[in-house]
Protein backbone atom coordinates (compact mmCIF):
# COMPACT_ATOMS: atom_id res chain seq x y z
CA UNK A 1 0.00 0.00 0.00
CA UNK A 2 1.15 3.66 -0.74
CA UNK A 3 0.87 4.45 3.16
CA UNK A 4 3.96 1.94 3.43
CA UNK A 5 5.74 3.64 1.12
CA UNK A 6 8.57 6.44 1.78
CA UNK A 7 8.51 9.49 -0.30
CA UNK A 8 11.09 11.36 1.15
CA UNK A 9 12.88 13.00 -1.24
CA UNK A 10 11.57 11.86 -4.07
CA UNK A 11 10.71 15.60 -5.52
CA UNK A 12 14.24 16.58 -5.57
CA UNK A 13 15.45 13.10 -6.90
CA UNK A 14 13.34 14.07 -10.14
CA UNK A 15 14.38 17.57 -10.56
CA UNK A 16 18.18 17.12 -9.71
CA UNK A 17 19.27 18.12 -12.90
CA UNK A 18 18.79 15.39 -14.46
CA UNK A 19 16.74 15.38 -18.42
CA UNK A 20 13.70 12.58 -18.63
CA UNK A 21 13.37 13.75 -22.28
CA UNK A 22 13.96 11.05 -24.63
CA UNK A 23 14.24 13.76 -27.51
CA UNK A 24 16.82 15.47 -25.91
CA UNK A 25 20.50 15.75 -27.84
CA UNK A 26 22.69 14.04 -24.95
CA UNK A 27 26.30 14.36 -25.33
CA UNK A 28 26.90 12.12 -22.18
CA UNK A 29 29.46 9.56 -22.93
CA UNK A 30 27.36 6.68 -22.17
CA UNK A 31 24.65 7.70 -24.58
CA UNK A 32 26.15 5.44 -26.67
CA UNK A 33 26.49 2.52 -24.56
CA UNK A 34 23.15 2.73 -23.42
CA UNK A 35 21.95 2.52 -26.72
CA UNK A 36 23.55 -0.26 -27.63
CA UNK A 37 23.77 -1.91 -24.21
CA UNK A 38 19.39 -1.28 -24.26
CA UNK A 39 19.10 -2.71 -27.69
CA UNK A 40 20.77 -6.23 -26.56
CA UNK A 41 18.15 -6.24 -23.43
CA UNK A 42 15.28 -5.13 -26.27
CA UNK A 43 16.38 -8.58 -27.94
CA UNK A 44 16.67 -10.59 -25.24
CA UNK A 45 12.85 -9.47 -24.08
CA UNK A 46 11.66 -10.43 -27.99
CA UNK A 47 10.21 -6.64 -28.01
CA UNK A 48 9.39 -6.28 -31.78
CA UNK A 49 11.95 -3.56 -33.35
CA UNK A 50 10.78 -0.11 -32.17
CA UNK A 51 13.34 3.16 -32.03
CA UNK A 52 10.87 4.40 -28.65
CA UNK A 53 11.80 0.91 -26.32
CA UNK A 54 15.63 2.18 -27.26
CA UNK A 55 15.39 5.44 -26.18
CA UNK A 56 13.44 5.24 -23.25
CA UNK A 57 15.18 2.64 -22.06
CA UNK A 58 18.43 4.44 -23.10
CA UNK A 59 17.12 7.51 -20.15
CA UNK A 60 16.69 4.94 -17.98
CA UNK A 61 20.06 3.72 -18.58
CA UNK A 62 21.32 7.10 -18.55
CA UNK A 63 19.96 7.90 -15.35
CA UNK A 64 21.77 5.30 -13.17
CA UNK A 65 24.69 6.59 -14.50
CA UNK A 66 23.46 10.35 -12.80
CA UNK A 67 22.69 8.05 -9.84
CA UNK A 68 26.53 6.95 -9.70
CA UNK A 69 27.71 10.39 -10.16
CA UNK A 70 25.39 11.87 -6.99
CA UNK A 71 26.80 8.80 -5.16
CA UNK A 72 29.69 11.06 -4.61
CA UNK A 73 27.76 14.28 -3.72
CA UNK A 74 24.66 13.00 -2.21
CA UNK A 75 24.64 9.76 -1.05
CA UNK A 76 22.69 9.80 1.99
CA UNK A 77 20.07 10.12 -0.81
CA UNK A 78 20.60 7.71 -2.80
CA UNK A 79 17.74 5.52 -2.06
CA UNK A 80 15.52 8.25 -3.00
CA UNK A 81 16.85 8.26 -6.51
CA UNK A 82 16.56 4.68 -6.82
CA UNK A 83 12.71 5.52 -5.97
CA UNK A 84 12.57 7.35 -8.65
CA UNK A 85 14.52 5.05 -11.21
CA UNK A 86 12.08 2.05 -10.22
CA UNK A 87 9.04 4.80 -10.77
CA UNK A 88 10.14 5.75 -14.17
CA UNK A 89 11.04 2.43 -15.14
CA UNK A 90 7.60 1.16 -14.50
CA UNK A 91 6.35 4.26 -16.43
CA UNK A 92 8.57 4.18 -19.22
CA UNK A 93 9.03 0.35 -20.01
CA UNK A 94 6.73 -1.96 -17.81
CA UNK A 95 3.78 -0.44 -18.37
CA UNK A 96 4.04 0.86 -22.15
CA UNK A 97 5.85 -2.21 -23.21
CA UNK A 98 4.49 -5.09 -21.35
CA UNK A 99 6.34 -8.09 -19.89
CA UNK A 100 5.65 -11.27 -18.37
CA UNK A 101 7.26 -9.79 -15.16
CA UNK A 102 5.16 -7.94 -12.58
CA UNK A 103 7.62 -5.99 -10.63
CA UNK A 104 9.97 -3.17 -11.10
CA UNK A 105 12.87 -4.94 -9.03
CA UNK A 106 12.88 -8.61 -11.35
CA UNK A 107 12.56 -6.04 -14.78
CA UNK A 108 15.57 -4.69 -13.23
CA UNK A 109 16.98 -7.75 -12.83
CA UNK A 110 16.55 -8.78 -16.09
CA UNK A 111 18.35 -5.07 -17.82
CA UNK A 112 21.13 -6.21 -15.89
CA UNK A 113 21.80 -9.65 -16.87
CA UNK A 114 20.26 -9.41 -20.41
CA UNK A 115 22.40 -6.45 -21.75
CA UNK A 116 25.61 -7.85 -21.59
CA UNK A 117 27.98 -7.65 -24.49
CA UNK A 118 31.14 -8.86 -24.89
CA UNK A 119 33.73 -6.47 -23.32
CA UNK A 120 30.83 -7.35 -19.84
CA UNK A 121 29.64 -3.89 -19.86
CA UNK A 122 26.49 -3.77 -17.80
CA UNK A 123 23.23 -1.29 -17.12
CA UNK A 124 24.75 0.13 -13.79
CA UNK A 125 23.51 -2.17 -10.73
CA UNK A 126 23.43 0.76 -8.70
CA UNK A 127 20.34 0.05 -7.57
CA UNK A 128 20.35 -3.47 -7.11
CA UNK A 129 20.29 -3.76 -3.06
CA UNK A 130 17.71 -1.28 -2.47
CA UNK A 131 14.13 -3.10 -2.00
CA UNK A 132 11.61 -1.24 -3.95
CA UNK A 133 8.31 -2.32 -4.94
CA UNK A 134 5.54 0.41 -6.53
CA UNK A 135 2.58 -0.29 -5.97
CA UNK A 136 -0.24 0.58 -7.83
CA UNK A 137 -1.75 3.39 -5.88
CA UNK A 138 1.81 4.77 -5.29
CA UNK A 139 2.12 5.01 -9.42
CA UNK A 140 -0.40 6.81 -9.28
CA UNK A 141 0.57 9.04 -6.63
CA UNK A 142 3.78 9.34 -8.36
CA UNK A 143 2.38 9.40 -11.66
CA UNK A 144 0.53 12.77 -10.51
CA UNK A 145 3.38 14.44 -9.09
CA UNK A 146 6.02 13.64 -12.00
CA UNK A 147 3.13 15.49 -13.92
CA UNK A 148 3.40 18.53 -11.43
CA UNK A 149 6.98 18.60 -11.08
CA UNK A 150 6.88 18.69 -15.86
CA UNK A 151 4.63 21.67 -15.29
CA UNK A 152 6.93 23.36 -12.93
CA UNK A 153 9.65 23.16 -15.64
CA UNK A 154 7.57 24.65 -18.30
CA UNK A 155 6.76 27.61 -16.01
CA UNK A 156 9.95 28.12 -16.07
CA UNK A 157 9.13 29.94 -19.61
CA UNK A 158 7.26 32.71 -19.36
CA UNK A 159 4.90 32.18 -22.47
CA UNK A 160 4.16 28.85 -20.59
CA UNK A 161 2.22 30.44 -17.50
CA UNK A 162 -0.79 30.05 -19.52
CA UNK A 163 -4.38 28.93 -17.87
CA UNK A 164 -4.35 25.17 -19.40
CA UNK A 165 -1.14 24.56 -17.85
CA UNK A 166 -2.14 26.14 -14.42
CA UNK A 167 -5.93 23.98 -14.68
CA UNK A 168 -3.54 20.41 -14.92
CA UNK A 169 -1.33 21.56 -11.82
CA UNK A 170 -4.63 22.29 -9.65
CA UNK A 171 -6.03 19.15 -11.33
CA UNK A 172 -3.14 17.06 -10.55
CA UNK A 173 -3.17 18.14 -6.87
CA UNK A 174 -7.00 17.32 -6.61
CA UNK A 175 -6.78 13.81 -7.46
CA UNK A 176 -3.65 13.76 -4.92
CA UNK A 177 -6.02 14.91 -2.43
CA UNK A 178 -8.15 11.65 -3.17
CA UNK A 179 -5.77 9.91 -2.02
CA UNK A 180 -5.51 11.69 1.54
CA UNK A 181 -6.56 8.45 3.63
CA UNK A 182 -3.30 6.88 1.89
CA UNK A 183 -1.07 9.50 2.44
CA UNK A 184 1.60 9.19 5.18
CA UNK A 185 3.93 12.24 6.44
CA UNK A 186 7.22 11.23 3.88
CA UNK A 187 4.54 12.47 1.52
CA UNK A 188 3.06 15.61 2.88
CA UNK A 189 6.39 16.62 3.07
CA UNK A 190 6.81 16.17 -0.50
CA UNK A 191 3.53 17.42 -1.42
CA UNK A 192 4.36 20.57 0.93
CA UNK A 193 7.18 21.79 -1.49
CA UNK A 194 5.13 21.56 -4.87
CA UNK A 195 2.46 23.38 -2.95
CA UNK A 196 4.49 25.86 -1.90
CA UNK A 197 6.00 26.47 -5.52
CA UNK A 198 1.88 26.55 -6.23
CA UNK A 199 1.33 29.55 -3.98
CA UNK A 200 4.89 31.24 -5.12
CA UNK A 201 3.75 31.63 -8.16
CA UNK A 202 0.38 34.43 -6.54
CA UNK A 203 3.31 36.95 -5.93
CA UNK A 204 6.13 36.12 -8.81
CA UNK A 205 3.55 36.30 -11.71
CA UNK A 206 2.73 39.71 -11.00
CA UNK A 207 6.04 41.03 -12.56
CA UNK A 208 5.43 38.78 -15.72
CA UNK A 209 2.95 39.90 -18.56
CA UNK A 210 1.95 36.54 -19.17
CA UNK A 211 1.63 34.98 -15.69
CA UNK A 212 0.04 38.27 -14.27
CA UNK A 213 -3.25 37.74 -16.70
CA UNK A 214 -3.97 34.27 -15.72
CA UNK A 215 -3.67 34.97 -11.83
CA UNK A 216 -7.54 35.89 -11.76
CA UNK A 217 -8.31 32.29 -12.67
CA UNK A 218 -6.28 30.71 -9.45
CA UNK A 219 -8.80 28.33 -7.69
CA UNK A 220 -9.80 29.77 -4.30
CA UNK A 221 -9.65 26.60 -2.84
CA UNK A 222 -5.83 26.18 -3.33
CA UNK A 223 -5.02 30.03 -3.47
CA UNK A 224 -5.97 30.21 0.29
CA UNK A 225 -4.62 27.51 2.19
CA UNK A 226 -1.45 27.68 4.01
CA UNK A 227 -0.40 24.61 3.16
CA UNK A 228 -1.67 21.28 0.93
CA UNK A 229 -3.79 19.91 3.62
CA UNK A 230 -4.58 22.82 5.29
CA UNK A 231 -8.35 24.03 4.49
CA UNK A 232 -8.33 26.87 6.35
CA UNK A 233 -7.47 30.37 4.63
CA UNK A 234 -4.69 32.03 4.89
CA UNK A 235 -3.94 35.70 4.58
CA UNK A 236 -5.21 38.03 1.16
CA UNK A 237 -3.12 37.68 -1.67
CA UNK A 238 -4.63 41.40 -3.07
CA UNK A 239 -5.63 39.09 -5.77
CA UNK A 240 -9.67 38.92 -6.91
CA UNK A 241 -9.88 35.69 -8.49
CA UNK A 242 -12.96 34.92 -11.27
CA UNK A 243 -14.66 32.79 -8.27
CA UNK A 244 -14.53 35.56 -6.10
CA UNK A 245 -16.05 37.85 -8.14
CA UNK A 246 -18.58 35.33 -8.67
CA UNK A 247 -19.66 34.85 -4.92
CA UNK A 248 -20.84 38.07 -4.57
CA UNK A 249 -23.34 37.69 -7.91
CA UNK A 250 -24.61 33.89 -6.63
CA UNK A 251 -23.17 32.41 -9.23
CA UNK A 252 -20.07 29.71 -9.24
CA UNK A 253 -18.11 29.98 -12.31
CA UNK A 254 -14.87 29.09 -13.69
CA UNK A 255 -14.08 30.93 -16.64
CA UNK A 256 -11.37 29.04 -19.23
CA UNK A 257 -9.00 31.01 -21.92
CA UNK A 258 -11.73 30.56 -24.32
CA UNK A 259 -14.24 32.29 -22.70
CA UNK A 260 -12.41 35.45 -22.82
CA UNK A 261 -13.20 35.10 -26.40
CA UNK A 262 -16.34 34.52 -25.66
CA UNK A 263 -16.86 37.27 -23.65
CA UNK A 264 -15.48 39.53 -26.49
CA UNK A 265 -18.12 37.84 -29.14
CA UNK A 266 -21.13 38.22 -26.16
CA UNK A 267 -19.99 41.81 -25.98
CA UNK A 268 -19.80 42.48 -29.65
CA UNK A 269 -23.13 40.78 -29.95
CA UNK A 270 -25.02 42.16 -27.03
CA UNK A 271 -23.84 45.91 -28.48
CA UNK A 272 -25.24 45.08 -31.66
CA UNK A 273 -28.20 43.89 -30.16
CA UNK A 274 -28.68 46.81 -28.35
CA UNK A 275 -28.19 49.07 -31.73
CA UNK A 276 -30.79 46.47 -33.62
CA UNK A 277 -33.51 47.42 -30.43
CA UNK A 278 -32.84 51.28 -30.50
CA UNK A 279 -33.20 51.36 -34.58
CA UNK A 280 -36.34 49.63 -33.60
CA UNK A 281 -37.58 51.65 -30.81
CA UNK A 282 -37.03 54.53 -33.29
CA UNK A 283 -38.90 53.25 -36.25
CA UNK A 284 -42.13 53.02 -33.63
CA UNK A 285 -41.92 55.97 -32.51
CA UNK A 286 -41.52 57.74 -35.75
CA UNK A 287 -44.42 55.51 -37.31
CA UNK A 288 -46.85 54.64 -34.84
CA UNK A 289 -46.85 56.87 -32.27
CA UNK A 290 -48.06 61.19 -31.59
CA UNK A 291 -44.26 61.50 -31.10
CA UNK A 292 -43.51 60.37 -34.97
CA UNK A 293 -46.80 62.31 -36.50
CA UNK A 294 -44.95 65.48 -34.47
CA UNK A 295 -41.24 64.81 -36.35
CA UNK A 296 -43.12 63.06 -40.06
CA UNK A 297 -43.94 67.16 -41.00
CA UNK A 298 -40.73 68.37 -40.29
CA UNK A 299 -38.59 65.89 -41.22
CA UNK A 300 -40.69 66.19 -44.68
CA UNK A 301 -39.96 69.58 -44.59
CA UNK A 302 -36.09 69.11 -44.19
CA UNK A 303 -35.69 66.49 -47.46
CA UNK A 304 -37.23 68.78 -49.53
CA UNK A 305 -34.71 71.63 -48.56
CA UNK A 306 -31.67 69.53 -48.92
CA UNK A 307 -33.68 68.51 -52.40
CA UNK A 308 -33.46 71.88 -53.44
CA UNK A 309 -30.08 73.02 -51.85
CA UNK A 310 -28.60 69.79 -53.85
CA UNK A 311 -30.83 71.28 -57.03
CA UNK A 312 -28.71 74.61 -56.90
CA UNK A 313 -26.29 73.00 -56.58
CA UNK A 314 -26.32 71.36 -59.48
CA UNK A 315 -27.44 74.07 -61.40
CA UNK A 316 -24.11 76.31 -60.16
CA UNK A 317 -22.17 73.62 -61.22
CA UNK A 318 -24.06 73.34 -65.10
CA UNK A 319 -23.54 77.62 -65.06
CA UNK A 320 -19.87 76.99 -63.58
CA UNK A 321 -18.82 74.65 -66.36
CA UNK A 322 -20.40 76.64 -69.24
CA UNK A 323 -19.03 79.29 -68.23
CA UNK A 324 -15.68 77.96 -68.36
CA UNK A 325 -16.19 76.19 -71.83
CA UNK A 326 -16.86 79.67 -73.32
CA UNK A 327 -13.62 81.22 -72.24
CA UNK A 328 -11.95 78.23 -73.08
CA UNK A 329 -13.28 78.67 -76.70
CA UNK A 330 -12.73 82.67 -76.87
CA UNK A 331 -9.26 81.74 -75.71
CA UNK A 332 -8.74 78.99 -78.74
CA UNK A 333 -10.10 81.64 -81.17
CA UNK A 334 -7.81 84.43 -79.97
CA UNK A 335 -4.82 81.92 -80.23
CA UNK A 336 -5.68 81.09 -83.60
CA UNK A 337 -5.83 84.76 -84.61
CA UNK A 338 -2.60 85.82 -83.37
CA UNK A 339 -1.26 82.54 -85.69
Amino acid sequence: MSKNFDYTGIYDARNNGFSWSSTTNRHDPQAGLCTHLCSKFRNAQDISTNFTFIQLCQVMCLYLYHIKLKEKTDSDNIKSYCKCFHYQLKKNLLKKFGSKINTTKEYYYEMINNSVDNSQKIISKICENHDINVGEDTFKILENLDNICDLIKEFYTPHNRDLSRVERFEQNMERLEKYKDTMNESLYKELEKVFQIYKGYLTSWRDCGYGKFVLQYFKNKWKNRNTFRDRGTSASTGISTIAEKSISTGTDTRTEASAITGTRFILGTTSGIVFLSFFNYNNYFYFYTSYGSFLQPRVRKLKRFNKKKRYHQKLMDTFHDTHHNLNYNDYRISYASAD
